[in-house]
């Protein structure tokens, strides 16, 4: 009898991240963003693609969607799931630092839950201005900060003691609440030379299932983006045992039946060039 296969981390991510958290997100930017009929959007740092196939109906086939990620673990799920009516969508692998797209190519950019992870934000900044056409808009979400989080605040505090087992730093555990600071978005896309800035804040309910399983889900679905995380099974296997522990009586309190339940918070971002 064969035995099923594990799923990698990226289609981790696809399962359980994707209905449950970026989703919902996704609908809203889209929404924010406001592509129409004929237009051509970059989804930047698409992970698995949830906001360019949110997107391609939108634009129909007159439209172009081109989704970029760095880990090509990522893109192979992304490339693999059922196309979306509308648009055909382009999947590129590159850095939002220097994608190698052409210049005024795009109506809109929208980055979620990405900006956060770029080693040089205003550099990548500069790269969406770049290629966006005069007037289109560059729509991105961020996390706010940690402690508007407590379900990941706790798990952060059982994480960080035992990173050094798996060769991971504090800062990539905690890097997806990094830039919650109203003032630092606006000034880093000022500095890119954006223009009509608006930051607002946003908070959706998520309801994350298998709530006897929720550590071991959001850790594995996270060694997508950081693939260190998972380099050592068995050493993974053992700090997802101590956080899950560690962090029981957290995620109890969140839990309504078969279900976690937690707000999460936002910021908003809209600027042209």
């Amino acid at each position: 009898m064969t035995m099923p296969q594990a799923l990698t981390p990226a289609q981790k991510y696809e399962q359980f991240f994707v209905p449950a958290i970026f989703g919902p997100w996704a609908r809203m930017l889209v929404d924010r963003a406001g592509p129409r009929i004929g237009e051509a959007l970059l989804d930047l740092a698409c992970g698995t693609g949830i906001v360019a196939r949110t997107a391609a109906p939108l634009v129909g086939p007159s439209g172009r969607v081109t989704a970029l990620d760095l880990r090509p673990g990522m893109l192979a799920v992304a490339g693999a799931l059922p196309p979306p009516e509308g648009a055909a969508i382009e999947w590129v692998e590159g850095d939002a630092t220097d994608t190698g797209l052409p210049d005024a190519n795009f109506d809109h950019i929208i980055c979620q839950a990405g900006f956060q992870f770029f080693p040089d934000r205003v550099r990548a900044a500069r790269e969406a201005r770049r290629m966006l056409k005069d007037g289109g808009q560059l729509t991105l979400l961020v996390w706010q900060s940690i402690d508007r989080h407590p379900v990941y605040a706790a798990m952060a505090e059982a994480e960080i003691p035992r990173l050094g087992a798996l060769g991971v730093s504090q800062e990539e555990v905690t890097v997806p609440f990094s830039l919650g600071n109203r003032a630092d978005l606006r000034a880093l896309l000022d500095e890119a030379g954006l223009r009509d800035i608006e930051i607002g804040e946003e908070t959706r309910e998520m309801r994350v299932p298998e709530p006897d399983r929720f550590v071991h889900n959001v850790e594995q679905a996270y060694a997508a983006v950081i693939p260190e995380f998972a380099a050592d099974p068995a050493a993974f296997q053992r700090f997802l045992d101590e956080v899950e522990e560690e962090t029981r009586d957290v995620v109890a309190s969140h839990r309504q039946g078969e279900w976690v339940v937690f707000p999460m918070h936002a910021l908003i971002a809209t600027a042209q060039r």
